[in-house]
């Protein structure tokens, strides 16, 4: 059982999933069920149906407590989440960024990051944390739940040197890695379906240069005053779009977060028509926005065709680069900074929260575009130890579950 994923809306929960599956089958036999958000559940079920996994709604603190469990839909919800609970052998979390606290998540959320533990307490299921982002920590509330949390992990896979050090310095008393994101491991779909997609779908003309752009809702609704958030986060890649499009080259506005029946202010195909909208009309023409909800295999087939790629979402970079395509991060949290310290590319890092102006931030972006070649060179060199990593961490977690499934604990009851 495998929670804190979607299946729709972002495509970083299925290429997190897929990878995931992909890679513990090398080492086990074994069927997954995910807990989904249940906002989406008819979605989510539509996306699970299209990878072959079965899904549960999420359920969360007020499900559990009257009087809000005695609504008919809440006690549906939980008693098909704590049913697949109850059936299943291990629970592995798998949440993007857990224990964050302000200013970028609420205190609350430290409550949903630590139920499940408790869950699986009350059922006796062995749980593990798989690689993900940890913090900040920056509340005695968050801190106390990560403690409880961590208190019995066998051992911790951060996402990044960044979460390791907070991991660290929180004081947890287990074993602390970190590795690189399971997505890099993720199968693209094939090559000649991204052609036959860039050039009949969306006419692209063959023999351009194709600059990438993966804009982020996220980024667009964040708090703050930074450089680029909020609706300057828009002018910002208008602004890119115009300083690097140079002849012979087209761009796609490519979304990694589509909402088919979520709110538009969440939705990164809102955020792509408002970019285009706001480029003179000379660009206008030669950028293309992918309406399509594809799925996230497709999505790094044509991420990967491009020349340059720009990625204020995080999987969508995990996309380029491993397909070897040179690219900048727009980031607003520490995972884009410690994504690229993989490869050596601190320099292709641009925090959008920070205090520079929009002028400063294309003449840094300028820059490492002129200077895309040696990018992509650095990108060449590492790419193989970073999969090698993600394949440890694949191992390390399987032989875990494997060591917890033979011990008394882990064994089913077969009276």
């Amino acid at each position: 059982m495998v929670t804190g994923l979607c299946l729709q809306g972002n495509k970083g929960g299925p290429a997190i999933a897929l990878s995931l599956m992909q890679l513990l089958n090398k080492h086990l036999n074994a069927d997954y069920c995910f807990v989904v958000p249940s906002t989406y559940i008819a979605e989510e079920q539509q996306w699970g149906a299209k990878y072959g996994v079965s899904v549960v709604p999420t359920i969360g603190p007020k499900d559990m407590m009257p009087p809000y469990c005695w609504k008919t839909a809440r006690r549906f919800r939980s008693a098909l989440a704590l049913k697949a609970l109850e059936e299943a052998d291990v629970l592995i979390d798998s949440s993007g960024i857990s224990f964050i606290g302000p200013p970028a998540g609420r205190s609350v959320n430290a409550i949903l990051n630590h139920q499940w533990s408790i869950l699986a307490g009350y059922y006796h299921k062995p749980v593990f944390r798989w690689t993900q982002s940890y913090g900040p920590f920056s509340t005695r509330f968050v801190r106390l739940m990560a403690r409880r949390e961590f208190s019995k992990a066998p051992f911790l896979m951060a996402r990044g040197y960044i979460s390791r050090e907070r991991l660290e310095k929180l004081g947890v008393k287990c074993s602390v890695y970190d590795f690189p994101d399971v997505a890099f491991c993720l199968p693209a779909a094939s090559a000649d379906w991204a052609a036959t997609y860039l050039h009949k779908e969306l006419a692209v003309p063959v023999g351009r240069q194709l600059l990438g752009l993966s804009p982020s809702a996220v980024l667009r609704n964040y708090p703050g005053n930074g450089g680029g958030t909020g609706e300057a986060h828009i002018e910002f890649c208008a602004l890119l779009i115009e300083e690097m499009l140079k002849p012979g080259w087209d761009c796609l506005l490519i979304p990694h977060t589509i909402r088919v029946t979520g709110p538009a202010s969440q939705c990164d195909l809102d955020v792509a028509l408002k970019i285009r909208a706001k480029l003179s009309s000379p660009y206008q023409e030669r950028v293309r926005v992918v309406y399509d909800d594809l799925d996230c295999r497709k999505l790094k087939s044509l991420i990967g065709k491009m020349d340059f790629f720009i990625g204020a979402r995080y999987h969508s970079l995990i996309a380029a680069l491993s397909k070897k395509v040179p690219s900048l991060a727009i980031a607003w949290h520490e995972k884009y900074a410690e994504l690229f310290y993989y490869f050596a590319l601190d320099e292709a890092v641009l925090d959008a929260r920070g205090d520079i102006s929009l002028s400063e931030m294309v003449d840094r972006a300028r820059d490492l575009f002129e200077n895309r070649a040696i990018v992509k060179a650095k990108i060449d060199d590492k790419l193989s130890s970073v999969i090698q990593a993600v394949e440890a961490s694949g191992r390390l977690l399987a032989e875990a579950i494997l060591d917890a499934l033979s011990s008394p604990y882990g064994k089913k009851d077969e009276s």
